[in-house]
């Protein structure tokens, strides 16, 4: 019985892995403007898929201790890595719309990346990377701050959405590292 819970909580961690990958991916091929392969429909099912197993392994078998912290943050980062999906998605709209880009968002977008690699590879090998998402972070912030400043006098709202997508997904990714 055991092996069977053991079994179950392995299978949420690949899962929150192949989530994070299939975000990053989805991710990357809506800011390279290429065809989307990946849905934000599939990407939603993963999620709840990882949420109900959570609740089950919860409801079912009461964990305790580190597994009872493993799956509760499991739940939370299935949540946080739905969230950026629906950011990427909001983000495709808004770039859609978009007639004349006033900022280029190519920094934003690297750091991005650069945060869900972070995340993936201390997640993986069970180490905190919780400082180096921090400075990460503040480096998004800074170029938000850089970007809105000059987007305040143009009125293009769709481009200032854009913006505002990239740093609440930097801000979703340090919060998979805060567990």
């Amino acid at each position: 019985m055991r092996d069977a819970y053991e079994k179950k909580l392995n299978e949420v961690k690949h899962e929150i892995l192949s989530l994070s990958q299939s975000c990053l991916d989805y991710f990357k091929e809506v800011t390279s403007h290429q065809e989307l392969t990946i849905r934000y429909s599939d990407l939603f099912a993963l999620s709840e898929h990882i949420q109900k197993k959570c609740m089950e392994l919860l409801l079912l078998q009461a964990p305790v201790a580190s597994d009872l912290r493993f799956v509760g943050n499991s739940l939370k980062m299935a949540m946080d890595l739905d969230r950026i999906a629906s950011h990427t998605r909001e983000y495709a709209i808004n770039l859609g719309e978009l007639d004349l880009e006033i900022v280029d968002k190519q920094d934003m977008i690297d750091t991005v990346i650069k945060m869900f690699h972070v995340f993936m590879n201390h997640y993986e090998h069970n180490t905190n990377g919780h400082e180096e998402m921090n400075a990460l972070e503040i480096k998004m912030d800074e170029l938000y701050e850089q970007k809105i400043s000059v987007l305040k006098t143009t009125l293009i709202v769709e481009e200032v959405m854009l913006v505002k997508y990239l740093e609440r997904m930097a801000d979703h990714l340090l919060n998979l590292t805060s567990f």
